[in-house]
This record gives C-alpha cells, structure tokens and sequence, in this order.
C-alpha cells in the first residue's frame, strides 16, 4: 500500500461487527473488544486495517475448524493503518477475528469524539458521541473502503 492508495486490500472482507466499546468521558479515552466476522477471499498472512487515534493491542483469526492464529500489530500513524502479520496464512474461506483496542476521543467531531452539554445551571458536562457512520465508527472504520458499500453489518454495545 502506498500514501496515494486509500484503499484496503481487497484480499479480505468483513461480514459482521460485534464491537463493545467502554467510553470514559472524564479521561476522554475509551476501550474496545470485539469479534469481526471476516471472509478471506485469497489466502494471506497480513490484515491490513485503518487504525485513526487506536492502538491495537491484541489480534486474533480462528477458521471454522479452529486453527488459532495470533496476529502481531504494527501501527503506521502516517497513513493512519495497523498491519496485521501472521506467522501463518489465513486460508480461503469464513474466520472471525478479534481485536482488543484503545483510543481517544478527540474534539474534531469525527469518529467517537467528545463534547459538552451545559445543563440549566450554566455547568457543563462531558459527553461522547459518534454519528456511527461507516467511516466514522471506531470499529466499523476499521475496514472501510472508499466508495465501496459492502453487505456488512454492525452490533455495538456500549458499556
């Protein structure tokens, strides 16, 4: 990949999200886990995902037959990607992968991002929000593709 290609390998798609995402307003940072159900199209030993302000702490794939493969995390802040390496390859066929992460919430109203809201007293108080668009959603985002609407789904829980 390279800065002018905006777009992810197609060697792999997501097929379902199921991301808990765990905010904390006061330090302006949330956690996340979940599973991302995946089909790898032509075998491969690397993920590559877009990574905007997260750090990926944890990546694993299991197949169907339950071949474990645990995945090594390499953030590239320029293009704003982690590339995920594996010591095997990720066959042909359906896998889930699950990813543990962190980030923050900014202020540039993009992506899981903080706010205030001032009640009738004049205090304020912190708040975050998304709009959980597909380029937006700390997940979601993960896997996005310029111009390219896919049949993914997505369930989030926040805790």
């Amino acid at each position: 990949m390279t800065a002018t290609n905006f777009r992810l390998p197609r060697a792999v798609w997501p097929r379902l999200y199921k991301p808990v995402l765990i905010p904390n307003p006061e330090t302006f940072t949330f956690d996340g886990y979940g599973e991302i159900k995946i089909d790898v199209k032509e075998p491969v030993t690397q993920i590559v995902l877009n990574a905007k302000e997260l750090e990926i702490h944890e990546a694993t794939v299991t197949d169907r037959r339950g071949t474990l493969l645990t995945g090594v995390v390499d953030i590239d802040e320029k293009n704003e990607l982690a590339i995920i390496s594996f010591a095997g390859k990720l066959a042909r066929g359906k896998w889930t992968m699950f990813l543990r992460w962190s980030g923050i919430h900014n202020d540039k109203l993009k992506g899981f991002y903080r706010s205030f809201w001032t009640d009738k007293d004049g205090k304020k108080h912190p708040i975050v929000a998304t709009q959980f668009e597909s380029t937006d959603a700390p997940l979601h985002a993960l896997f996005r593709r310029a111009g390219v609407q896919g049949k993914d789904r997505s369930r989030a829980d926040c805790r």
